[in-house]
């Protein structure tokens, strides 16, 4: 599990709120996004969780729904199987 924060800023760099903000994964991909949009706060912040069991690399796309904008900046995350846990065997 990971978080991803996504800010809105205006031309000026002023945080802009109350925008509609989706995040959407690679075309195939299995991760969960929760939730699947929220609006910008105060700060121009929307923060979404990513969770994700199969090992691949995923790319995140971000876009203001509200005024139909899709931001450049597309991070990309890689997921990776988690280690095995050592659990004793008694006889």
């Amino acid at each position: 599990t990971a978080f991803i924060a996504v800010t809105l800023l205006d031309a000026s760099s002023h945080a802009v709120s109350g925008k509609t903000v989706t995040l959407t994964a690679s075309v195939g991909s299995q991760v969960t996004i929760t939730p699947p949009s929220g609006i910008s706060d105060s700060h121009g912040e929307v923060v979404f969780t990513i969770k994700d069991l199969t090992p691949e690399n995923v790319t995140f796309t971000a876009r203001d729904t509200t005024d139909a904008v899709t931001l450049a900046k597309k991070p990309k995350f890689l997921f990776a199987v988690p280690p095995a846990l050592f659990a004793p065997l008694g006889a």
